[in-house]
């Protein structure tokens, strides 16, 4: 069987993350009907603001699909089939709640001729599509993840070589699913400044108000909320679990209970219990990340 070195995957994962990059600036740069509202439109610092965040976006994108695709393929092998209609209405709903985000700015319509309005939206859709295709690995291997945690066996051998994959998927999988959100919040907002600065020329009404990508993020930030919280409860649940099996308090005995004390608390800080769930500053900032990005591109407009 051909072994592929981690060197040769990290070269091809980023030749990848490249062209992908390439293809948002294309995106966006390319095939663009002539007119005085398009070059206006087109030259303004706002517009290469938006270029630019969606060109990372797409480089990104493969990335964090390929590492979702990782996840979910160890993880699914060991689950049983009857597992698959409890993904599915994890996924629905998930997607469902996003969704609700992109109808709601739909909503905010703007003018421009009939053909310049349908190219801008089919760039618009394809920068939606591009991120929901790199959302959806990871959103597949959080669902397995869920229910990994959910079944893992405090009194298993592997236990604690579990716990700590089980924690360091978890951390991964939602600090690129923020990456997307925030990135894709960052887009809204130059975007949103693009009209903003087109609508000023006179070319088109004033677009979506610049406070709503402020909404826009609060309300992908508690999403994650929604995500992480549960899953790193129950990895809580499951360490107290080992550590009752495992530490137990001598009930007869009071001279033991010095020894028994030590060695729960050791093992209560090797596992992570003693923290609470948003007191690490890295889990914070992850799941700020579509909140930020909202204010960053709410106070910094580009013009």
């Amino acid at each position: 069987m051909l072994k592929i070195s981690p060197l040769t995957s990290i070269n091809a994962l980023l030749t990848i993350s490249i062209i992908s990059g390439s293809l948002g600036v294309l995106t966006l740069k390319v095939a663009w009907p002539t007119s005085e509202g398009v070059e206006a439109f087109r030259n303004t610092s706002a517009f290469l603001a938006w270029m630019s965040v969606v060109s990372v976006l797409f480089a990104v994108s493969p990335i964090a699909a390929a590492y979702g695709m990782s996840v979910f393929l160890k993880l699914g092998k060991t689950l049983p089939k009857i597992e698959f209609i409890n993904l599915t209405w994890f996924l629905i709903a998930l997607m469902l709640s996003l969704g609700v985000q992109f109808y709601f700015f739909r909503e905010f319509d703007f003018i421009f001729p009939s053909q310049e309005v349908a190219t801008l939206r089919v760039r618009v859709d394809a920068i939606v599509i591009s991120s929901i295709l790199a959302f959806i690995p990871l959103a597949i291997a959080l669902g397995y993840l869920a229910i990994s945690v959910d079944k893992l066996n405090p009194n298993a051998v592997l236990f604690t070589e579990k716990y700590f994959l089980f924690r360091d998927y978890l951390f991964l999988i939602t600090f690129f699913i923020s990456l997307l959100i925030g990135l894709g919040t960052l887009a809204t907002g130059a975007y949103q400044h693009t009209l903003q600065v087109h609508a000023d020329a006179g070319f088109i009404k004033d677009p979506f108000p610049p406070g709503l990508t402020v909404i826009y993020g609060a309300y992908f930030s508690l999403i994650l909320i929604i995500l992480y919280l549960p899953i790193e409860l129950m990895l809580s649940q499951k360490g107290w679990e080992y550590i009752h099996l495992n530490f137990p308090i001598p009930s007869e005995k009071p001279e033991e209970w010095a020894n028994s004390y030590d060695c729960r608390a050791k093992a209560e800080e090797w596992l992570n219990l003693k923290k609470q769930p948003f007191s690490s500053l890295s889990s914070n900032l992850v799941i700020l990340t579509p909140l930020l990005s909202g204010l960053t591109s709410y106070l910094l407009p580009v013009r």
